[in-house]
């Protein structure tokens, strides 16, 4: 999904189909080495290292914590994803909103029956089935 706007107090945008498997192969394939966190408090900022954990917690010197930011690696390779991203988004194909919404709502599809109408059916039949006389036996010999 891409938003492009606001128009007349609606959000407005183009909806693009994913093939979801696809897509996390790609990014995977495309990612950028993470490099440090930027740590930004309330009177300025200080990094580390991208794989120690952030604990949001007041700096003595910089104050309250206020968001942090990943860097990468290397910012011309990340630019450079970013930018051929842009470019092959414009080639997708379009989604059609009103039959995405209409899959997501299961309309246009035969209406299942619910999972008590299911039961009903299936303890009918049972009733319906001949039932079979059990018959009783008595072995009370001991296999070696």
């Amino acid at each position: 999904m891409e938003l492009t706007g606001i128009e007349k107090g609606r959000v407005t945008g183009n909806l693009y189909e994913l093939d979801y498997q696809k897509h996390y192969e790609h990014v995977k394939d495309t990612s950028v080495a993470p490099g440090a966190t930027k740590l930004i408090y309330e009177n300025g900022e200080r990094t580390q290292e991208a794989d120690r954990r952030i604990t949001g917690d007041a700096d003595p010197d910089l104050g309250k914590f206020l968001t942090f930011e990943e860097q990468p690696k290397d910012p011309a390779a990340l630019h450079g994803v970013l930018l051929e991203e842009k470019y092959n988004q414009h080639r997708l194909n379009c989604g059609n909103i009103k039959e995405h919404i209409e899959t997501l709502s299961g309309k246009g599809k035969e209406k299942k029956p619910s999972l008590r109408a299911q039961l009903a059916q299936d303890k009918k039949t049972v009733n319906a089935a001949p039932k079979k006389q059990a018959t009783k036996t008595k072995n009370k010999g001991l296999e070696v």
